[in-house]
């Protein structure tokens, strides 16, 4: 069977898929009822308020693409216009920002520097970062911490990604971009992206409100996200 005749009948195969229930209904007609029923709109829920549907056509585009290459002249096309991007330390690393587990990132540095001081730090130095060490030694946080990570945060440009993201707003195409990294570039000032736009997960450095290991994710992470 050649290529051309695998790809038709994958293709076909996939016409009246439901990616939301993971069902195959076998027809145009049946597609069409399930999509209208309660249990596919209870299992929609949440991804409706986000402007995400996954459709048949959308899930055989994807699926077909030929490379990366096609997928960005579809995505220039304007093919693609309701993006919801997820990023995390690696979109920030060119901005100068170290991530945190590799060797000099964040966590190595802060082991060097707290090792000794307080226990379990030198197997363990993302406890410095949970809820427990904060409560036990707030003022080594507050005058310590804190201030220091916020330190390596001053000055920072966005990166070409953060700038990819711009363009994706400018064109009208974001929903939304849910980031871990607090560094607040996503809402650097020389890229516009409406606030509302932007969700940082974990918190931002600049607003000190970041979230700690132990801690809860925000409330507007929750309000962006509604669960059924």
């Amino acid at each position: 069977m050649s290529d051309h005749q695998q790809q038709q009948e994958h293709s076909a195969a996939l016409s009246f898929w439901c990616d939301v229930c993971s069902l195959d209904c076998q027809s145009d007609q049946s597609f069409q009822q399930h999509i209208q029923g309660r249990k596919h709109n209870k299992k929609l829920g949440h991804r409706t308020d986000l402007g995400f549907c996954p459709t048949t056509s959308t899930t055989q585009a994807l699926l077909l693409l030929a490379d990366e290459e096609e997928f960005f002249d579809n995505l220039a096309n304007g093919q693609y216009r309701n993006i919801i991007i997820l990023t995390g330390a690696g979109v920030s690393t060119a901005a100068g920002i170290p991530d945190y587990r590799s060797s000099g990132g964040f966590f190595e540095r802060f082991q060097k520097q707290y090792k000794g001081r307080f226990p379990g730090i030198e197997a363990t130095p993302e406890s410095l970062f949970s809820r427990a060490f904060v409560n036990q030694y707030p003022e080594v946080w507050e005058n310590e911490l804190l201030p220091s990570k916020q330190d390596m945060f001053r000055g920072l440009e966005p990166t070409l990604t953060h700038k990819f993201c711009a363009y994706l707003a400018q064109q009208g195409w974001l929903k939304r971009i849910y980031t871990q990294n607090i560094d607040g570039l996503h809402s650097h000032p020389s890229l516009g992206i409406a606030p509302e736009k932007v969700v940082e997960c974990h918190g931002s450095i600049r607003r000190g409100d970041l979230v700690l290991y132990g801690g809860s994710l925000p409330d507007y992470f929750y309000e962006t996200v509604p669960c059924g």
